[in-house]
């Protein structure tokens, strides 16, 4: 069985990615799968010989042994040999909605869009309720900027109460929102995400960044202070907390944190701000 918190949605397992000093969006996807393996009812009919169902048998067998091996590497994060190994369960059981699915996330996380679109849709076509299909095509048509459809397929997602992880659909219609330029409407999303479920930290780190940018630097550093729990030990978040607090004339607190991103060892780019920062804080005084 897929481990859902190997994969992260587009959608979570906590992931410590700042490139930039700034959110990088991946399709980081986050699903689960139940899997009932119902038993064999092969007796042979008049037109099977034993050996038919024997190998029919043989094939069920060895599809579920494929799918198992291909899930594996899902949880690895080895898309390349994840996909060998699902497109062989999908060979022998095309109707197979799960085998289906997941050939699809495998696609999409080794970058072969259209792949995993059809894979995805396929599995659609075989269990029209499947809602975490839904919305790993809304990650898939946000990526490709086919927002319109995105929001459709999200929408159903939400529309389903029995979705067992609203919050990862919020948080992708969040992406979405902010992709489209509608920060507002990317804001509520996201508060949504976290109302959803209050450590979803990259949901925090999303909302700091975007405060940042729109250099409200107080509410920046409320969501970063909110994301610190998900991130320990990680200098890029420490140096967006202390510069954070620099701007806002909090240079103790600022101090603190810089210092801390130093322990961490930074790359140059990052040591060399920070030296910077803790210069100007010396020459304060504190």
């Amino acid at each position: 069985m897929v481990n859902s918190d190997r994969l992260s949605a587009v959608c979570e397992r906590k992931p410590l990615n700042l490139d930039n000093m700034g959110l990088t969006m991946k399709i980081r996807l986050s699903f689960c799968v139940i899997l009932a393996f119902s038993s064999l009812f092969c007796g042979p009919s008049d037109k099977k010989t034993k050996e038919d169902v024997a190998a029919n048998q043989y094939d069920y067998r060895v599809a579920v042994q494929n799918y198992q091996i291909g899930c594996n590497y899902l949880n690895e994060l080895d898309s390349v040999n994840a996909i060998k190994y699902l497109k062989l369960a999908v060979e022998m059981e095309p109707e197979n909605f799960n085998y289906n699915h997941w050939l699809g996330v495998a696609y999409s996380m080794n970058g072969q869009i259209e792949k995993a679109e059809e894979s995805l849709t396929r599995a659609i076509e075989i269990n029209e309720a499947s809602t975490e299909s839904y919305n790993c095509l809304a990650v898939l048509y946000t990526e490709n900027g086919d927002y319109q459809k995105a929001e459709e397929y999200l929408k159903k997602v939400l529309a389903d109460g029995s979705y067992p992880k609203p919050d990862f659909a919020y948080f992708n219609l969040g992406i979405l929102k902010q992709k489209e330029g509608k920060l507002v409407e990317a804001v509520a999303a996201f508060q949504k995400c976290v109302k959803e479920n209050p450590e979803f930290y990259r949901a925090y780190i999303t909302l700091g960044n975007m405060y940042e940018e729109d250099l409200n630097y107080k509410a920046a550093l409320h969501y970063y202070s909110l994301a610190e729990p998900g991130y320990k030990d990680d200098f890029k978040l420490y140096f967006k907390i202390g510069k954070m607090n620099y701007k806002l004339k909090r240079y103790r607190e600022a101090k603190r944190h810089l210092s801390q991103v130093l322990i961490l060892f930074p790359p140059p780019e990052v040591d060399a701000e920070v030296q910077g920062l803790l210069k100007l804080i010396q020459k304060m005084g504190y």
